[in-house]
């Protein structure tokens, strides 16, 4: 007997969200590695458009990345587009921005703010080296229907204090993470949720 289309469609569902996961552990964890990253000497500025070339044509965001921030690059290339700025004056504080195909068209298809949390944090406390993943605060959509997460890693490579914005557009999945030492949070946390804040896509 022919399964039911419905059954169908759930599995093919299930295959978009498993693929989306698949793409968020993806950038997560490499973002959260670029501590090993290699600087280059160029200059990240304030309020800088980003037209990057891709596979797929070009990808386009803005972001105010603070001036204290360098351009780095990661040695090995995991996604579509990749960019990286680390602090030259504090160690451990950075941001990573990730553009990958997906499926989907909208963040709400994959499920809602605490879902995804709920995944990004799974696929973070099972990684290679941490130990404990906590949701500091309440994952939350913004007014331009990016998911907002704001959760603390701790594992070998320290303490750490991250914040992700997250947009789906054109079938193109952005994911911002901005991190920082726990200890070192209180006194960047303002400029990072400006940071934050400033991504648009």
């Amino acid at each position: 007997m022919e399964a039911p289309e419905e059954d169908d469609n759930n599995v093919m569902f299930s295959s978009r969200r498993r693929n989306f996961l698949d793409r968020m552990i993806l950038t997560v964890g490499g973002i959260l590695m670029v501590g090993m990253s290699t600087t280059t000497t160029t200059t990240a500025n304030a309020a800088t458009l980003l037209d990057r070339n891709v596979e797929s044509g070009k990808v386009s965001y803005t972001i105010n990345i603070p001036s204290s921030m360098k351009q780095s690059s990661k040695p090995v290339k995991t996604h579509q587009d990749e960019i990286n700025f680390a602090s030259e004056e504090l160690r451990g504080y950075q941001y990573g921005i990730t553009v990958d195909p997906v499926r989907i068209n909208s963040l709400r298809e994959f499920g809602t703010p605490q879902e995804v949390a709920a995944r990004v944090v799974t696929a973070e406390v099972n990684r290679d080296g941490v130990f404990e993943v906590t949701l500091v605060n309440d994952p939350i959509e913004s007014n331009d229907g990016a998911y907002l997460l704001d959760y603390r890693s701790i594992g070998k490579r320290g303490n750490k204090h991250i914040l992700n914005k997250i947009f789906i557009k054109n079938n193109e999945l952005y994911v911002l993470t901005a991190q920082c030492k726990e200890d070192a949070y209180e006194e960047q946390k303002a400029e990072m949720k400006a940071t934050v804040d400033s991504f648009q896509v």
